[in-house]
């Protein structure tokens, strides 16, 4: 096992695919542990375990990096948490559009485009 500072996030995936939620880790990790108060701490080790619908974030800090990897951290489980709910929300509507175009194709009407907030229709 490695030596340092270990800390675990576990988020509820909302639905969303472990996939998912490994990339957001990815992104946030890619060059080090960046936030607006710390700055830049480097990980020694991160990885994402994911069962029954949440993920656990495992993430390894040296010893001398403990405490701005603790303040970091907390940053990192907020931001996580706020975009799964975002994500989670826009696949909920996306959903609803899916259904929506069903509904009109099943009535006669094909959906041709979807620009900004409105939606063209054919009738057939």
């Amino acid at each position: 096992m490695r030596k340092g500072v270990w800390f675990e996030i576990v988020l509820d995936r909302l639905g969303l695919a472990e996939k998912v939620v490994e990339r957001l880790v990815e992104e946030k990790l890619k060059n080090g542990l960046y936030t607006e108060t710390t700055g830049t701490v480097p990980v020694s080790f991160s990885t994402v375990v994911s069962e029954n619908g949440t993920s656990a974030i495992l993430l390894c800090f040296t010893e001398n990096n403990a405490v701005l990897a603790e303040k970091a951290i907390k940053e990192l489980h907020e931001t996580l948490r706020k975009e799964i709910d975002e994500l989670a929300k826009l696949k909920a509507r996306l959903q609803v559009l899916k259904s929506d175009r069903d509904v009109f194709e099943r009535n006669g009407i094909e959906v041709v485009a979807w620009w900004r907030n409105s939606i063209k229709l054919l009738a057939l």
